[in-house]
């Protein structure tokens, strides 16, 4: 075996026994939150409620490098919602001005999200984000709405890879959640909702896991540099789970 390829084979191993080591934690992690799940398993509640409404999800990143392979990143999120209960306006199908479909009319959700990123490698980015503070609020009923705060810290693997010009992510998350009290609120547009809200109370903790895949394909480019064009796919899953999560909510 030549240098060259021995080298070669070195570098190969060193990738893939990484990659297996995330995956094997993340598995493991998972396996034991299952288990734990089945073992101190709270009553499972009545079938889960849909609702069907639409809504307008805004998201402001700011990014930039604080030193060596360290970077930051802030997330603002901005999120609104229609009236789900409002009729629509007769004779008008669609119309964006009814309450029914004007995803601008009330507040959903509001977050501030940090995260400090450290790139071991242009394949493998670290992050951790210590706390991340969420507001949400319910649709209106009867003129009065619900919120609910939230504190949120995370720590996730990102690895990526390129098949021809094709970019490939996988992202592994790892949440954990502190829900405060839902309470009415009867003026949805003060920005942090009720202080009677934050009261994070022990049943009210949960944890979850997220994996999310995602292919980014430039289109006049080979690669993604300044002026490409490109598409983007993706999906991801959601695993929640904790001492009062029931069976039947453990697919989030």
């Amino acid at each position: 075996m030549t240098l060259k390829n021995q080298m070669l084979k070195n570098v190969l191993s060193y990738i893939i026994s990484n990659e297996v080591t995330i995956k094997l934690l993340f598995a493991f992690i998972l396996g034991m939150a299952i288990l734990f799940n089945s073992l101190a398993q709270a009553p499972s509640s009545t079938k889960r409620d849909y609702v069907d409404n639409k809504m307008f999800w805004g998201n402001l990143t700011i990014a930039g490098k604080i030193k060596g392979k360290f970077g930051y990143q802030v997330e603002f999120e901005e999120r609104r919602q229609a009236d789900p209960a409002a009729p629509v306006n007769p004779g008008v199908k669609n119309h964006v001005g009814s309450n029914h479909n004007n995803i601008f009319l009330h507040p959903y959700q509001e977050a501030v999200r940090p995260w400090i990123h450290f790139h071991a490698s242009p394949k493998y980015r670290f992050s951790l984000n210590p706390i991340t503070w969420f507001g949400t609020w319910g649709f209106p009923v009867n003129g009065a709405t619900s919120f609910q705060p939230e504190w949120r810290s995370s720590a996730q693997v990102t690895v990526t890879d390129r098949v021809g010009r094709v970019q490939i992510i996988q992202r592994y998350r790892f949440e954990y959640r502190w829900y405060g009290v839902k309470t009415v609120i009867d003026d949805p547009d003060i920005l942090a909702g009720s202080p009677t809200s934050y009261s994070f109370l022990t049943q009210n903790e949960q944890m979850r896991f997220r994996y999310l895949f995602r292919t980014i394909t430039p289109i006049n480019n080979k690669e993604l540099v300044k002026g490409t064009y490109y598409v983007l796919a993706s999906t991801e899953i959601f695993l929640k789970f904790g001492h009062y999560i029931p069976n039947n909510q453990i697919y989030d």
